[in-house]
This record gives structure tokens, sequence and C-alpha cells, in this order.
């Protein structure tokens, strides 16, 4: 047998450790706004997709309507038989399955108004947004805010 050689471990200098830690946190800095932003897009998308004019919940109103020839009260009427239509009157049927429907992404109530401020033939569907706060630049509803 040769001689026996004897190895060293090295460890990483503080300049390769900083080196990598720099770069990850580039990375970051592009990631996770990236990330972070898609999500709080995909509640503005999620919100119009309720309370826009095509929306689930608008569209369950208006069928309301067709069904029944008034809009509703509140947004528990569209899961609630209306006392003056009998059980097997053909032109009611349950248009939401439960209250959570009502509930915008981020966990606030849709505001519903009838007849509307904005949509004063109709009525006035909308979120809070993601302040959570009604009547302010990013609500999202059934109508469009004048630039």
């Amino acid at each position: 047998m040769g001689p026996q050689r004897m190895y060293r471990h090295r460890g990483f200098t503080l300049l390769e450790v900083m080196l990598v830690l720099g770069i990850l946190v580039v990375l970051a800095a592009f990631v996770i706004p990236t990330i972070t932003g898609a999500g709080a897009e995909a509640y503005k998308k999620a919100a119009i997709a309720m309370t826009g004019p095509s929306g689930t919940i608008s569209m369950a109103i208006e069928q309301y309507f067709l069904q029944l020839g008034t809009y509703p009260e509140t947004l528990s009427d569209l899961g609630e038989r209306p006392d003056d239509i009998d059980d097997d009157d053909e032109r009611w049927y349950q248009f939401v399955n439960s209250s959570a429907d009502f509930l915008d992404p981020w966990g606030e109530e849709l505001v519903y108004r009838y007849p509307g401020d904005v949509n004063e033939e109709g009525f006035d569907l909308l979120s809070k947004g993601p302040d959570k706060e009604e009547d302010t630049e990013d609500d999202i509803g059934n109508f469009r805010k004048e630039d």
C-alpha cells in the first residue's frame, strides 16, 4: 500500500457564504412580489367573477328578477322561497345554496342595494375590496366607477 494521503475537509469561506446569500436575496426580490401580486390579482378576479355584470351572484339576481318579476330585497332572498310562492310553483327554484355564497374573497359580506345608488333602475352589488371598506377606490361591483 502506498502512502496514505491525509484529506483535509475544507468548509466554505465567509465570502462564498455571503455570495450565495446575496444571490438568494436577489432571487427573492424578484419572486416574492410576483407571487404576492398574483394572489392579490386572483382575489380581484374572483370578486369580479361574483359581482361583475355577468358575475355569478349578479346573474342569480337577474334570474330571480326574470322568474319573479322583481329584484330580491336582500341577498338572502336568493336562497329562500318568498311567502307568496307555493311549493309547486314553477317560477321558483333556489338561486344560491347558502349564505356563504355572499362572502367576497376577503371574507367580507357582499354589499347589495335595491334600488341601487349607481344602477338606479336595478341593483348595486359590490365587494368592498382588499381594504374591506365601502365606497373606496378598490370596490369591485356590477358598475363602473367614473375615473
